[in-house]
């Protein structure tokens, strides 16, 4: 903590308004890519096989229907090979792992579109189950904050058992009835006259004070504010403010208090209401806080120093204030004094004002100040900052209890501060024996550095970082093995290609690092599986040990061994590895693929941007093409070109040049790639810039055969079509802007065939004498080409009726020999579309919808301020165009129909003219 000046006199509650809500926020999981599991309904018999067409069967036309349409390429029992035990577990029968060629396939939308086939039962991306424990709390799931804290994970350790680690906030008082409170509210044993903790006991009313502290019947803490002249009161709802009173009860329209320790302790793991950071434990209830006729709430400051006193003299061993000003208050400032020379840690929110100015107390010296933060890491808007902030937590959308057993939402530093003070809490729970300082350090060092999510101003003003309950406690006891990579080499024998081909053996040598400030890693262990069954190659040895690997330590591991069997097809092979050491650290990592053998097709970037990768990766992974992906460095002066004798290994080449203007087929490449075709390969080109560049070259009138007609056809030319009649192009028609193409189609060039060479493509609505790609097949070497004065990956495969990406890449292919699966040449709608007419409407507006799949169907209507209208489910609706007539409207006005089908989501705007 910074050494801090004093500060305080009226001090305002530190809180945004607070709504009740029901709202849930589910938080995202982690799932493995490209693996879903599956159960059919019993009712229904499931055949289950792959097609002919390479894509799953089941017999059952809806989900064999989506297999296609999202490229499910393989399937698993469940529950692997049962053998003599199959009709032991023939409750499991219909029950599948469901692989998707595509490993970018949304799962969690598509599973849903599974989930809602009558014949399906429930299908789910396969989650992964990380160590950590989560309370079984209905609400758990609105508070994104705990896990953003890593606390489920630090509850494997503990959830604060510690009963003598007394913890308090000193606020509006505590709604003590609470269901989720009572249980957990301190009984001061000196007033427990029966001894049997029941909580506000009338038995224990004695009007004598038994602990001689000063207080008559202080039974759970005490109510300290007296004088509150201008405490609410209106009707019959009055706010507790002439005299103090061992009740302190929170008001029902104030509710901070209760907010605030709820967060920091209350029954957890209980199947009711919500998780607090701590699960066990007690809280004193102490009021220094009304409510006033205005509707603003306070503490008084005489009520908070003897909140501050009566908390220390009890034994509390962690405070939490969730007020302030900008003044200092000396007396205050002393109590504070006191409060950390008894051994207290004391937490205090940093303000709302969106300042840097000093906020108090929580700015006092050994006072850790608690800025706020987003879901994404980022200062709140409303947080101080500055160089007394120690330590930032969550503090927005914060779901909270509420007085008479309700709960909250909120925003403020307020909800950060006790956020903190129960981490607090929970780390010295693990650690009972340890000093106040250390936990203090334990909590300061083991935050998340956020600097680098934050405008480059607040760098140094947002204390240590973001709050992190499992380092703080797991930094102590076990390490944080990363892997870095890996590396494949071939083992003696092989042909020195360093691929392991079909025959030989390689090993895999694993880079990992014990992070800098966790603990060392003892006895580690990592055991490399299989993810799928892989019959044509054998794990040597799958198990590597390691002694010991120290703290900030970086080292390669001792190699993994396999062999490939002979006559094993080029393919990737996708493997796990699982880490563990004796501290009880243990990872699971999904690997990138190694390629086993050398594939016949390479797809080669010479556009210096990996963002173009995807545009065709994904259609050769759907069509269960195996590939190599070489990219060219984009500095041309420095460029790393393919070595020819590695070039001329691969059958086929897809060159591409996305949005680059020059250096799209370099002098050397094109010597190469002259080469390369010459002896007998192929070569699909594609790029809107390649004609300007090389039009003129040897390369391209007499290797490629083409004639450049023009650098930019125009942007009205955004539609192509294959040539009638044509091997490739015939029937085709597609987009080459938006939907889920790469969009960067600015100037796409015109071509003639050359001596020889055949128009494939053409400009839709063109009547010039040029086109959009040729195709040519040499006579004398054998070779073919197919060149394309667009970018490929500009198409939008998202448009009814016209081609997906798909299927033009497959009609390509199947010329060149290749058998491209998973192509229906009927065009179907890729996307969701709507369309609305007439638009303006003065009484009725029609809007028509585009369905892509059977899937549910619902909509929404908003008012320009964002208010719901209407709202509609339309049920599962089956592929095709179906119509809406809205007629709802109320007063002239702009509206805005937000339209769901499955996981997809358009909204069109209406403007309604009276």
């Amino acid at each position: 903590m910074e050494r801090k000046q004093e500060g305080g006199v009226m001090f305002r509650l530190l809180v945004g308004t607070i709504i009740v809500t029901t709202c849930y926020l589910l938080m995202a999981e982690e799932y493995i890519p490209g693996r879903m599991i599956i159960t059919v309904k019993p009712e229904y018999e499931v055949k289950i096989k792959k097609g002919a067409s390479g894509f799953v069967e089941t017999g059952i036309k809806e989900i064999d229907a989506l297999n296609e349409y999202y490229g499910v390429v393989g399937y698993e029992p469940l529950l692997g090979p049962l053998g003599k035990y199959k009709s032991k577990w023939s409750a499991f029968k219909n029950s599948f792992i469901f692989f998707f060629a595509d490993t970018f396939v949304p799962l969690v939308e598509v599973s849903k579109l599974y989930e809602a086939l009558p014949s399906v039962r429930d299908a789910h991306p396969e989650y992964l189950i990380p160590l950590k424990r989560t309370p079984n709390d209905p609400m758990y799931y609105a508070q994104w904050y705990l896990p953003k804290c890593e606390l489920p994970r630090a509850w494997n350790f503990t959830t604060g058992a510690a009963e003598d680690k007394l913890i308090t906030a000193i606020d509006s008082g505590l709604d003590w009835r609470h269901p989720e409170i009572n249980p957990v509210v301190w009984v001061n044993p000196g007033e427990d006259i029966d001894h049997d903790g029941i909580v506000f006991d009338p038995d224990d009313m004695n009007f004598i004070d038994d602990d001689s502290n000063g207080l008559v019947d202080d039974l759970i803490g005490y109510d300290f504010v007296t004088g509150a002249y201008n405490a609410y009161n209106y009707d019959t709802l009055r706010e507790d403010g002439m005299n103090i009173d061992n009740d302190p009860m929170d008001f029902v329209l104030n509710g901070h208090g209760t907010a605030c320790t709820g967060l920091f302790l209350a029954a957890t793991d209980n199947n009711f209401g919500l998780a607090s950071t701590n699960w066990n434990g007690k809280t004193i209830a102490l009021r220094a806080g009304y409510y006033t006729q205005d509707s603003m709430g306070y503490n008084m400051p005489t009520a908070t120093l003897r909140c501050l006193r009566y908390a220390i003299d009890m034994g509390a061993k962690i405070i939490s204030l969730s007020y302030g000003s900008a003044r200092s208050d000396p007396e205050e400032r002393d109590m504070i004094t006191q409060a950390w020379n008894a051994g207290c840690i004391i937490i205090a929110a940093a303000g709302n004002e969106t300042t840097s100015t000093r906020h108090y107390p929580a700015a006092y010296t050994n006072v850790i100040a608690v800025g706020s933060t987003n879901p994404d890491d980022k200062k709140s808007d409303f947080s101080n900052y500055g160089s007394y902030v120690d330590i930032m937590a969550p503090g927005e959308r914060m779901y909270m209890l509420a007085p008479g057993g309700g709960f909250t939402n909120a925003d403020g530093t307020s909800f950060a501060a006790p956020l903190v003070a129960g981490i607090t809490r929970l780390i010295w729970s693990y650690f009972p024996d340890s000093s106040r300082d250390w936990v203090v350090n334990r909590l300061l060092s083991s935050a998340d550095n956020i600097d680098s999510l934050n405008p480059d101003s607040l760098r140094g003003k947002l204390g240590v970082g973001r709050v992190n309950a499992y380092k703080a406690i797991a930094q102590v006891i076990m390490p944080n093995i990363i892997y870095l990579g890996h590396r494949i080499e071939e083992e003696p024998g092989g042909n020195g290609d360093n691929r392991i081909d079909p025959g030989e053996s390689g090993r895999i040598t694993f880079r990992i690092c014990n992070e800098d400030g966790w603990h060392s890693g003892n006895n580690l262990r990592l055991t490399v599986r299989f993810t799928e069954e892989d019959t044509t190659v054998v794990l040597l040895d799958s198990v590597v040990s390691i002694s010991r690997i120290m703290p900030g330590d970086t080292l390669e591991t001792p190699p993994v061994r396999f062999y490939v069997r002979p006559g094993t097809s080029a393919h990737r092979l996708y493997l796990r590895l699982l880490m563990s050491s004796s501290e009880g650290f243990s990872n699971d990592i999904y690997l990138p693929f190694i390629m086993i053998g050398r594939p016949a097709v390479l797809l080669y970037n010479a556009s210096g941007d990996t963002i173009y990768n995807k545009f065709f990766t994904r259609v050769l992974d759907r069509g269960q093409i195996v590939y190599d992906l070489y990219e060219r460095t984009k500095d041309s002066t420095t460029v790393a070109i393919i070595s020819e004798s590695e070039l001329n290994k691969y059958r086929t080449v897809i060159w591409f040049t996305g949005a680059r203007r020059d250096s799209t087929v370099l002098p050397l490449e094109q010597t190469l790639l002259t080469n390369f075709l010459r002896s007998g390969k192929q070569l699909l080109i594609t790029g809107q810039n390649i004609g300007d560049e090389i039009g003129s070259t040897i390369f391209f009138t007499d290797i490629l055969h083409a004639v450049h007609t023009d650098d930019n056809v125009g942007r009205r030319f955004m539609r192509v079509e294959g040539v009638v009649g044509d091997t490739i192009g015939d029937s085709l028609r597609f987009y080459i802007i938006g939907g889920d193409g790469a969009g960067n189609q600015d100037s796409p060039s015109g071509v003639r065939p050359g001596i020889s060479a055949y128009p494939c493509f053409r400009y839709m609505t063109d009547t010039a004498d040029r086109y959009a790609g040729i195709r040519y097949e040499d006579s004398v070497y054998h070779y073919k080409v197919v060149y394309l004065a667009f970018g490929f990956e500009a198409i939008n495969s998202q448009i009814e009726n016209y081609s997906p990406a798909k299927n033009v890449m497959a009609r390509i292919l199947s010329w060149m020999g290749y058998e491209f699966m998973g192509v229906e040449e009927k065009n179907t709608p890729r996307a969701l579309e709507i369309m609305a007419y007439p638009n303006p409407f003065n009484s009725a507006v029609n809007v028509e919808l585009v369905i892509p799949s059977g899937m549910p169907v619902d909509y929404t209507v908003y008012n320009l301020l964002g208010q719901k209208i209407d709202a509609r489910s339309l049920g599962f609706l089956t592929p095709g165009r179906y119509k809406i007539k809205w007629d709802s409207a109320k007063t002239s006005g702009i509206y805005f129909m937000s339209v769901r089908a499955g996981w997809q989501v358009e909204t069109v705007k209406l403007i309604y003219i009276k």
